[in-house]
């Protein structure tokens, strides 16, 4: 995560190279550590995500504190914060927790304004775009935030066709802003919105298909690693 952003340090753009596919994600996690590098150097993200490793650990327990007990909220919050993968991402760069951080401030929003009012909304929506614009699988946060409204302010009465679109609208315009925003750079660059994946979508150029197959079945069979292999290496960690 912090390679995509030194380059653009260097180059002075925001250009999607071409020997380094994951410069066409939307970016707004690299567009942050790219902030983050001009002032404090290669070191500034990580140590960025240990900051976030801890406001997460602390959230955490402020969320679990609405239904849980002192110890009980404690209990999990250390268990998320001194998991592996929470430990993995907070001495790297690695973009998930923040984007965890999106999901906390909208479980935080949800919960405290069950988002009935129009600028609750807005914030959502906000929310879910900015979450959707770091990484491709950011995607599912508007979905879930989606089916938030769906079942909850959305249904709420008055319930007019007016209203409704003015709820959906409110969700709907800073969504829809931030993904075009972070999506068309790729888009431009390369033709497909997705780069590298589901270039079939948009091209039927052999090099770039080849590319987006081979990025798919990296992710779908765990990198080239057997699952045997992935089990037995799972169990030799846990034994150290």
């Amino acid at each position: 995560q912090v390679t995509v952003p030194w380059r653009w340090h260097e180059t002075n753009s925001l250009q999607v190279f071409p020997d380094n596919p994951y410069s066409g994600f939307p970016g707004a996690f690299a567009l942050l550590n790219l902030l983050l590098i001009d002032p404090g150097g290669v070191l500034a993200p990580g140590v960025f995500n240990a900051g976030l490793w801890l406001l997460l650990a602390l959230q955490l327990t402020a969320l679990l504190g609405m239904h849980m007990g002192r110890w009980s909220r404690g209990i999990f919050a250390l268990s998320f914060a001194l998991s592996w993968p929470a430990l993995i991402e907070a001495i790297s760069a690695y973009a998930e927790l923040f984007l965890v951080l999106h999901l906390a401030a909208i479980a935080c929003l949800w919960l405290r304004t069950k988002a009935s009012t129009t600028r609750a909304q807005v914030q959502l929506g906000f929310l879910a775009g900015a979450a959707a614009s770091i990484k491709l699988t950011g995607m599912i946060v508007p979905l879930l935030a989606l089916a938030l409204l769906a079942g909850g302010a959305w249904l709420r009465s008055p319930r007019s066709p007016r209203a409704f679109l003015v709820r959906a609208a409110a969700f709907l315009a800073p969504l829809a802003v931030l993904l075009c925003l972070f999506y068309s750079r790729p888009a431009l660059a390369t033709g497909n919105p997705l780069h590298p994946y589901c270039a079939s979508w948009f091209t039927d150029d052999e090099a770039a298909v080849a590319s987006s197959v081979y990025h798919h079945d990296a992710g779908t069979a765990r990198f080239g690693v057997p699952l045997e292999l992935t089990a037995a290496a799972a169990g030799r960690l846990l034994r150290i």
